[in-house]
């Protein structure tokens, strides 16, 4: 092809000039990686709160901003937005359309004949999955305990609720899956999901981009960490990311370590009664246990600050029920953290136990106490983990060159 490649993306990716500190980064990695390629010409289509559709273009990339639209019982938005994502589509005609996600209803449009082409899943996570790890090994009596005013309120924002919402979006997340010939994915338990809904998609693998702060970040050095502190972030506080396991092997790290201390980084969201009931229960259940002065909540925060975090802490731990992939272990893997994690969903294929990561039994916080505290014990072996974790890093411009044959794969087809 003598010119470069159009190339369209559709999902919640937003190009702006503000960071993200959340979900979405690695797009934003993946889209200046492909650019400065030289072969892609990129589009995007997103969506957010806009009263009608606006163009707003990013550097090089001419960009589309929809509306934010309650979604119709079929998974769609409203007639009007569809027919202004089809009106940029046979504009922009397009040779690949890569839609991120089957967690909206982009990927419906393809199923559903709305628009054609050579198009492209990226599956990112699985709601039809997570749903069943949502109750992530907690009591009905806790379960229970998570329902305050705001559940009460809005039924649809406790545990029970968000499980039915994300079983419900499955069905519509299954009929994407079965309607596309590729679809591309990062981890070999996505892969054999995906295969257990669609047996003739063509999948490619693709990798996960880091941002530069942590593709350029120097190794963690015992030297400079705080003894006995432990780290963790999450981008939600949900149930399935396993934080009240690891409360509970704050609990009994405590006894041995008296000042352990736990740094959560992330956004919990609306404080006081009409915060979530997961993370009020969280936090009763942090004062039952005598531990309020050894767990410090940082919010949300930065690459930048996340680097310097994982810098500080003498291990830092992902305590999840299920990942379809992991980008809080491939960010500490590139530090060279030493790491605890679950060894649940795809997080086991980063690293290998007790090599680069120190794997545990997903919600068991007796397992998960005795893998910090072996870090906590022995330097040497803290060191040695670091050592191999960091030196299995990979390059950006390595995952772009992949994600480039796909597009040429697809397109030759």
């Amino acid at each position: 092809m003598d010119r470069r490649m159009k190339v369209l993306w559709m999902g919640s990716v937003y190009f702006t000039e503000r960071k993200l500190d959340a979900t979405g980064t690695w797009s934003h990695s993946m889209a200046t990686e492909l650019v400065q390629s030289g072969e892609i010409e990129l589009f995007n289509i997103t969506q957010a709160g806009v009263q009608s559709t606006i163009r707003e273009d990013f550097s090089s990339i001419k960009q589309w901003v929809i509306p934010s639209s309650k979604l119709n019982k079929r998974g769609l938005p409203k007639k009007s937005i569809i027919r202004d994502i089809v009106k940029i589509t046979e504009e922009v005609q397009p040779d690949i359309i890569h839609i991120w996600g089957t967690e909206s209803f982009w990927g419906l449009l393809k199923a559903r004949n709305i628009i054609s082409g050579k198009v492209i899943l990226e599956i990112q996570g699985l709601k039809s999955e997570i749903y069943k790890y949502f109750y992530s090994g907690m009591t009905f009596k806790e379960i229970l305990a998570t329902i305050g005013p705001r559940e009460i309120i809005k039924p649809s924002d406790s545990i029970i609720g968000q499980k039915a919402n994300f079983k419900k979006w499955g069905e519509f997340e299954k009929e994407i899956i079965k309607n596309f010939s590729f679809i591309t994915t990062q981890s070999v338990w996505v892969r054999n999901h995906i295969r257990n809904i669609n047996k003739d998609a063509e999948l490619f693998e693709t990798k996960m981009l880091l941002r530069d702060e942590f593709i350029n970040a120097v190794k963690w050095d015992y030297s400079n960490c705080e003894p006995y502190s432990v780290f963790t972030t999450f981008s939600s506080i949900v149930s399935y990311k396993g934080l009240h396991v690891l409360i509970d092997a704050i609990t009994i790290l405590k006894k041995e370590f008296p000042s352990v201390k736990l740094n959560v980084a992330g956004s919990t969201g609306r404080q006081g009664i009409l915060g979530y009931g997961y993370y009020n229960w969280i936090k009763k259940k942090i004062a039952k246990s005598g531990i309020v002065d050894n767990v410090n909540w940082i919010g949300p925060i930065n690459a930048e600050e996340i680097v310097k975090s994982l810098h500080k802490t003498n291990v830092a731990v992902i305590p999840s029920f299920v990942e379809s992939y992991c980008m809080a272990l491939d960010e500490a893997i590139h530090v060279g953290t030493p790491t605890v994690a679950s060894f649940a969903g795809a997080m086991p294929e980063l690293g290998s136990h007790k090599e680069t990561v120190y794997y545990f039994q997903s919600g068991d916080p007796v397992m998960c106490a005795g893998a910090i505290g072996t870090f906590f014990r022995n330097r040497a072996f803290s060191e040695e983990i670091s050592v191999k974790s960091y030196n299995i890093r990979s390059a950006n411009s390595d995952k772009c060159r992949l994600q480039l044959d796909i597009y040429k794969k697809v397109l030759n087809q």
